[in-house]
């Protein structure tokens, strides 16, 4: 090979590793050759063999826009700082996401099967409210979602618990109402037993809407007093029905308005209209009330509209105060001695002729006598007798 000077040479720009520069071997006084990658594996510079290394960076935080060539190996080891991370991809991980704090953790999870996402807040167990989601308008904190050490779920609003469920998953809105757009419904089909929803106070007092296993449906009032159903217009009471545990109207229909009974039922069903007219369009069927009395007897007021008194022995029957629509008939079983005595206010017009207030009826002490009194006015009575006479006051 003829020499050529260097200049003349033809330039290469990039050295493959199987490339050889000449070097001279001073050892040896000869001229020898070494490859590019040889070369590379050899040669050690230092910061005193550099004359500018100043303008090269000496610690990687200096550089202020570090880029990556190619994925980060953290190598089992942490990016730690007190910094913020921005990213505008996307997070891939095989784990969990955490970020922790002092007093609690937050773990974005992603499930292993990759259909299943989850956020888990770990709070501290000293703590009244151990994990909270909390819901941020404008960086103002206007509502909160978590759990408390007891277990139970809450919201808070504006201050105070809006909603919270138990451990047993009953729920509670401390206050407030409970709107439904739609309908409420309580799916009882896979229960043995009855089911209902049930409103209830501290007094044990509750009012529940039950569905029962025969398809039935039940409105029930339970109250320690009187259980009362209002019917109001427009937020008027209109008409109450209720039942009077301490009197023996058990059941009453009240009409609010006139402030008055309209209808009572006692203990043993009879049925009494206090004030108006029963009306009705077909017939009335039923027994007339009959009873037997040997000694004296205090009538009620329900014991006075359209009853038969059967009296076997001496006695005197007193009547209540007049109402519109009494009536009621005395016969003597034997021969004897019979009184009726009306209230202190209430007169009796025998056979048509007006007694004294007070006055009572006497009979004339045979079998069979008989004296049918009605109502007359309110005044008093009308008795219409066998010869009976006035045994005065």
């Amino acid at each position: 090979m003829t020499d050529t000077k260097i200049s003349a040479l033809t330039e290469i720009t990039d050295l493959d590793a199987t490339d050889v520069l000449p070097v001279v071997d001073t050892s040896a006084v000869e001229t020898k050759k070494i490859t590019w990658a040889n070369l590379q594996a050899d040669v050690s510079i230092t910061e005193s063999q550099i004359s500018d290394f100043g303008t090269y960076l000496a610690n990687v935080v200096e550089d202020t826009t570090p880029q990556l060539g190619g994925n980060l190996d953290l190598n089992s080891n942490d990016i730690t700082g007190t910094g913020n991370v921005n990213l505008t991809g996307t997070i891939d991980s095989t784990g969990a996401i955490t970020t922790t704090a002092t007093s609690g953790a937050a773990i974005l999870k992603a499930e292993s099967n990759d259909t299943i996402g989850r956020l888990h807040l770990d709070g501290s167990s000293a703590s009244g409210d151990v994990t909270q989601i909390r819901l941020d308008l404008d960086g103002t904190a206007q509502a909160y979602i978590g759990t408390r050490t007891t277990g139970e779920f809450f919201t808070y609003v504006n201050g105070a618990d809006a909603l919270t469920i138990d451990t047993s998953q009953n729920i509670t809105i401390p206050a407030g109402n409970l709107t439904a757009p739609g309908i409420l419904v309580n799916d009882a089909s896979s229960l043995d037993t009855d089911t209902y929803f049930q409103i209830e106070d501290a007094a044990n007092s509750f009012a529940k809407i039950k569905s029962t296993s025969t398809g039935q449906a039940k409105l029930f009032l339970d109250s320690p007093v009187d259980p009362v159903l209002h019917l109001a217009v427009s937020g008027t009471n209109k008409w109450s029905i209720f039942s009077d545990v301490s009197e023996t109207n058990e059941f009453n229909i009240f009409n609010n308005a006139a402030g008055n009974a309209a209808l009572e039922i006692d203990s043993t069903s009879n049925v009494t209209i206090p004030s108006g007219d029963l009306t009705v369009s077909g017939d009335i069927s039923g027994g007339i009330f009959t009873e037997s009395h040997a000694t004296s007897h205090t009538l009620t007021n329900t014991e006075c509209f359209g009853a038969v008194y059967y009296v076997t022995g001496a006695a005197t029957l007193t009547l209540p105060a007049v109402e519109d629509g009494m009536s009621l008939t005395v016969i003597t079983i034997g021969a004897v001695a019979v009184s009726v005595d009306p209230n202190a206010s209430d007169l009796i017009y025998l056979d048509g002729t007006a007694l004294d207030d007070g006055d009572k009826i006497t009979n004339l002490s045979t079998a069979g006598d008989i004296a049918v009194l009605t109502y007359y006015d309110a005044t008093g009575w009308h008795a219409s007798t066998n010869g009976w006479t006035d045994g005065g006051a």
